[in-house]
């Protein structure tokens, strides 16, 4: 068993559709979904990367017709409301602590969630999160695995990491941890091979 898990966020501990956030915040209008799904996704990762969400708003604002205004503002302010646990991966988490398995958080996070995250309950199980917007590099940037690295005082091949995002895994990989690609459609893979571990 690994010393240490370090773990993304979306889409391995919270579920997170952009189709969902479309569905609630936009409706069934195809054009006016396809507007706000081509200017407001692509790049997310400004946030992530240190650019405010209300900068990042602004932005996007000039980008759409005043109709679709509130409807950007929902989802960059309100996406978090949106989430859902991963199945049976919160129960995992509570029995790797209870183990006394180090677990990390590394997250590419904009600020809404960076400094509001107190309603994701599996949070509170961690040793250390780290997020990406106040350092202003995000995965798969390996200066935010080296700062993690650092900062817990982690030995890399005593560690896993566990992202669904294959250029994330990858950069793992050449700072030296072990890693594990994440499929969110299966995360009983992932508990199962947990579980193998042992």
């Amino acid at each position: 068993m690994y010393k240490t898990f370090i773990f993304d966020c979306g889409n391995v501990l919270i579920g997170f559709s952009r189709d969902h956030l479309l569905d609630v915040y936009v409706g069934d209008n195809k054009e006016d979904r396809e507007l706000v799904r081509n200017n407001v996704f692509p790049k997310w990762h400004f946030q992530d990367e240190g650019l405010s969400s209300k900068e990042y708003y602004e932005q996007v604002k000039n980008t759409l017709p005043e109709r679709l205004w509130k409807s950007a503002y929902n989802i960059i302010f309100h996406w978090k409301e949106e989430v859902w646990p991963l199945p049976g991966i919160w129960e995992l988490v509570r029995e790797l602590k209870n183990k006394g398995i180090k677990l990390i958080l590394l997250s590419n996070m904009p600020d809404t969630f960076t400094y509001d995250h107190d309603d994701i309950e599996v949070l509170k199980h961690f040793d250390e999160l780290i997020f990406s917007f106040p350092l202003q590099f995000a995965k798969p940037d390996k200066r935010i695995f080296e700062y993690a690295i650092n900062k817990c005082d982690l030995t890399p091949s005593d560690c896993i990491f566990i992202d669904d995002n294959i250029d994330n895994i990858k950069a793992g990989k050449e700072v030296g941890l072990n890693t594990y690609l994440f499929d969110p459609s299966h995360p009983e893979k992932f508990i199962d091979f947990v579980n193998n571990l042992e």
